[in-house]
């Protein structure tokens, strides 16, 4: 857990985290935390179609639709009795990677957060001093 005394917008995933402060990116692996500089993290956006055989989230864009299985021509394979339509929506991705081998794969069900993200990574202000390294907490 991470505490200070500003809002640290952070994602959260089991026992990782990625914490975007002020003038760096802090990493955390369990208990291990590290800092990168913004500028030494490669962030890229785009988008992936996802065929989504769950719940769709309200938020998604459909794009197309697909069945369940598909013959060769792309039609439906009328070997399978049930073999139910479904949607085809369109995701955001984003990467976030350094040379030191950073490699974090973010997907969004709507793209715009994820492009905002990579843009924000691109324009962060330099590091004014490393901070901590490696370290346990």
């Amino acid at each position: 857990m991470l505490r200070t005394n500003i809002a640290v917008p952070s994602i959260e995933c089991g026992r990782q985290g990625l914490h975007f402060l002020p003038d760096r990116l802090l990493v955390r692996d369990n208990r291990w935390m590290s800092d990168v500089g913004y500028s030494a993290v490669q962030a890229q956006a785009g988008t992936t179609r996802f065929h989504e055989t769950g719940r769709p989230p309200r938020d998604a864009q459909q794009v197309g639709t697909t069945w369940q299985f598909v013959n060769v021509k792309g039609g439906p394979d009328r070997r399978y009795k049930n073999n139910p339509k479904i949607p085809v929506l369109l995701y955001g991705e984003a990467s976030l990677t350094t040379t030191r081998g950073l490699r974090w794969m973010l997907e969004c069900s709507v793209v715009q957060p994820l492009e905002r993200l990579v843009n924000l990574i691109g324009v962060a202000p330099e590091s004014v001093a490393p901070v901590s390294g490696h370290g346990r907490t």
